[in-house]
């Protein structure tokens, strides 16, 4: 069995010189000789997460730290140290897909930022959630950010019941990557609705397979379903924009009816 690591530390193409974009992501490759099994699994899992967050921790000397503005993880879980590290002076977006996170997250977010995207895959992301209790009160410094306008959430993060409680209070677009089974949300009763400028509900079967929903009606029964609800933790009224997508079709929706426009 393989692990291995690919970085980019390469310009990214609309900034300047003075700004530099990191991706890093880790790899598993399997030697199909081997008898797979969950242990061996947890096993490459551990050892790629501590590869990693070396290599991680070793990419950035101070004149790299200052001018970080664009940092793209995947499938691995940053350890204390490097989620510590994450305050990076002039990062202004980040990106995690399938990295697992500690409750203590949102407290090292950098000051400045203003985009995060927090996508999962169902291997290793529900350590997030153990512990709800604490994951809820270590967001609660998440809301006092003051940078941040742009959030992209996964499902999981819905299984927090004071989620919406815990935004940042000047976030503008909120987007939510759920899986149609987990289009659920419970009603809390006199919640003070917040106000944003883009609300997207991005709709995927199965984060592995990515099957297409092809039936109409069932689109339309998801859309009605799931907007539904979030009409009550969001003033759609004062929404500019009101999208749904489904299988790479954005679609453009009333914030009233939720009916495509």
């Amino acid at each position: 069995m393989l692990i291995s690591s690919t970085v980019h530390n390469d310009l990214y193409q609309d900034i300047t010189e003075c700004e530099i974009a990191l991706f890093l992501k880790a790899y598993i490759v399997n030697d199909y000789d081997f008898v797979d099994n969950g242990v061996l699994e947890r096993q490459c899992m551990l050892l790629s997460n501590v590869i990693m967050n070396k290599v991680f921790y070793g990419s950035f000397d101070y004149s790299m730290k200052i001018r970080l503005t664009y940092l793209n993880l995947e499938d691995f879980e940053l350890d204390e140290r490097n989620v510590k590290m994450l305050k990076f002076f002039n990062l202004k977006t980040l990106i995690l897909s399938g990295c697992s996170i500690k409750g203590d997250f949102f407290l090292y977010l950098p000051v400045y930022l203003k985009t995060l995207k927090l996508r999962s895959t169902p291997i290793i992301d529900d350590v997030w959630f153990r512990d709800d209790k604490s994951l809820c009160f270590t967001m609660k410094g998440f809301r006092s950010h003051q940078n941040l306008k742009s959030l992209v959430l996964n499902d999981r993060f819905l299984r927090v019941g004071s989620l919406f409680n815990n935004l940042p209070v000047h976030l503008e677009l909120l987007e939510f990557v759920l899986c149609v089974k987990d289009v659920r949300l419970k009603l809390v009763r006199n919640f003070t609705k917040i106000c944003l400028k883009s609300f997207t509900v991005k709709l995927i079967q199965d984060y592995d397979v990515k099957s297409p929903i092809e039936d109409s009606m069932k689109r339309d029964e998801i859309r009605i379903s799931s907007f539904s609800q979030f009409a009550g933790f969001i003033e759609f009224e004062k929404l500019v924009e009101l999208k749904f997508e489904v299988d790479g079709e954005v679609m453009v929706l009333d914030t009233e009816s939720y009916e495509i426009k």
